[in-house]
């Protein structure tokens, strides 16, 4: 399957075009400079400016890695780039500090979330304005809304929670495996939920879904 990865060349994008092509996929590569990508079949050098050419990478499938910064609103311009695809199946990593209907976040997030805002507001800002595009979107897609990323080996304790995340922490690598299962879930379609590594006995694995139909559908049509 031809999937297009955004933010190829970012950490957590080079772990998900190598657990793409590990699976047999054909990671097509996209980034905004030419670079070597390990395990992409194709790369692509694209403005985000240009929806036409973004729409056309995107093809059928999509997974964004990509990360906004100050003045740069990457995340939400893809996003309306790609909402408008009907066909497509689209899967963001977002981050915990987006929030969503239903969410019940600890009270340490509550109480630092406005002081991490005034860090990196814009970051979140344009976080948030993603999601808002996307409940209102045609395209088929999945946030994935990890916490602090961790480097490292894939540790196979990833799980997947709705209304707050099962732990503070997730590996790059098994976030990476998160994303590619959850461009072929159909119970994430349309839902936003925290990635996140499991203690013991918390969550369930990222690939369970025993406990996905707990979670709405944001903006069901």
């Amino acid at each position: 399957m031809d999937v297009a990865v955004f933010g190829a060349n970012g950490r957590t994008g080079r772990l998900i075009v190598a657990e793409l092509a590990r699976r047999g996929h054909a990671p097509l590569a996209i980034t905004r400079r030419p670079v070597e990508v390990a395990g992409a079949a194709a790369h692509r050098v694209l403005d985000l400016s240009d929806t036409a050419a973004v729409r056309e990478a995107a093809g059928g499938a999509a997974i964004s890695a990509l990360a906004s910064s100050r003045g740069n609103r990457a995340c939400s311009a893809l996003a309306e780039a790609l909402g408008p695809c009907s066909g497509l199946r689209l899967v963001t990593v977002a981050g915990a500090a987006v929030d969503a209907p239903g969410d019940r976040k600890p009270w340490p997030e509550r109480r630092f979330g406005p002081l991490l805002a005034r860090l990196v507001g814009e970051m979140i800002l344009d976080r948030q304005r993603e999601f808002a595009i996307l409940t209102l979107a045609e395209a088929r897609w999945t946030m994935l809304r990890p916490p602090r990323l961790t480097n490292g080996a894939a540790t196979g304790r990833a799980a997947l929670s709705f209304d707050r995340p099962v732990s503070g922490r997730v590996a790059r690598a098994d976030l990476a495996v998160a994303a590619v299962d959850a461009l072929f879930d159909e119970e994430l379609v349309r839902r936003a939920p925290f990635v996140a590594e499991a203690r013991r006995g918390g969550g369930r694995p990222a690939a369970a879904t025993a406990d996905k139909a707990l979670a709405p559908r944001a903006g069901s049509r």
